[in-house]
């Protein structure tokens, strides 16, 4: 997508909050501001200038093979009910209404301009699928869900034990959090990650994002029951990650 076909796209978007601007700047740096007829065929990506791009071409093979691993996973014991926390443009709560149509989800983000993008390509599409702009320490749903997701984006919550608790209050008995493609780190890793990242945001002038990305420790989850479902560094799934295009990062389910 070129200079002119990013700048029409965020115009579109109607950015709201300085969280949005921060973001869907780095986001548009990146190449990663999408059109709509993008957003309607992820995780396929058919773009033709996107698919010159060797980080977003690997990125969304990655984010289809997490996807498909998650609509097998939860195949097993089909829920009634998904709820999907930083669900961005919506695309994979589109792929898990299509998957489980007998199932309520619901797509939900603080960012208010790409969940209106999602709302208007996808929502037409499903009647089990809705979109909603939630802060979700504001106690707003009354229902509670069998599975809840946070796919790619626990990372812009400040407090982990918190958000975690709060999700905990949202399941209904037996039901899952997933957390998935996300980074979590040792003591000894963290500070190096935080180096990186600040290097990173001021690299693509984007220094204002380092108020709102975290780096979330293991020890952070020690209080919570979970399993972890994918180990990055495992020797068998480090080969997974150049030969199947598995995920960098893990895939924990806490209950």
């Amino acid at each position: 997508m070129d200079g002119a076909a990013i700048r029409k796209t965020l115009q579109s978007l109607k950015m709201q909050s300085t969280f949005e601007q921060a973001y869907l700047k780095l986001r548009a740096f990146e190449h990663r501001v999408y059109t709509d007829e993008v957003v309607k065929e992820l995780p396929f990506l058919k773009d033709d200038q996107l698919l010159k791009i060797p980080s977003i071409k690997k990125e969304w093979k990655v984010r289809r093979r997490s996807a498909e691993k998650l609509a097998r996973y939860l195949s097993k014991r089909p829920p009634k009910s998904i709820l999907e926390i930083g669900s961005g443009n919506g695309w994979l709560s589109h792929r898990l209404a299509t998957a489980f149509s007998s199932a309520a989800v619901v797509a939900t983000d603080i960012n208010e301009a790409e969940l209106l993008q999602g709302q208007r390509v996808f929502g037409e599409l499903h009647q089990n699928l809705t979109f909603k702009l939630v802060d979700i320490f504001s106690g707003v749903f009354a229902n509670k869900f069998d599975c809840i997701i946070v796919a790619g984006s626990i990372q812009y919550f400040a407090d982990v034990r918190k958000t975690i608790n709060t999700l905990i209050d949202m399941l209904l008995p037996n039901g899952e959090i997933h957390l998935i493609d996300s980074p979590f780190y040792t003591l000894a890793e963290i500070g190096a990650a935080k180096v990186r990242s600040e290097r990173y945001f001021d690299q693509c002038g984007c220094p204002e994002m380092r108020n709102y990305y975290h780096h979330h420790l293991w020890k952070e989850l020690e209080d919570f029951h979970f399993q972890v479902l994918y180990n990055p560094l495992l020797n068998w799934n480090r080969l997974g990650q150049k030969i199947r295009n598995d995920s960098p990062f893990p895939w924990l389910v806490i209950s």
